[in-house]
């Protein structure tokens, strides 16, 4: 019983050296977005954006009518916002 458990120790150690870690950025993954029902809701939310300096961020708008996408649209162009997936 003894041999056996030196012996997996020894596997482990030797196994162990082959695992990394490896860092993940979050902020590569995660997309902040831009919903809501009224102008406030994507206004505040573009003022955060700006606020952060984030270039990426994704769009939900189902809930807008099309005069109010055209307002939005027209406020991404002079926002920090490189990038809409």
């Amino acid at each position: 019983m003894l041999v056996l458990m030196i012996r997996k120790k020894i596997l482990y150690k030797k196994y162990i050296k082959k695992i990394t870690m490896v860092k993940i950025n979050f902020a590569k993954r995660i997309l902040v977005s831009i919903t809501g029902k009224e102008e406030k809701d994507w206004r505040d939310k573009l003022d955060e954006i700006n606020d952060f300096k984030i270039e990426e961020a994704s769009l939900f708008l189902e809930l807008y009518d099309k005069i109010q996408r055209e307002k939005i649209y027209k406020s991404l162009l002079d926002s920090k916002i490189k990038k809409s997936p």
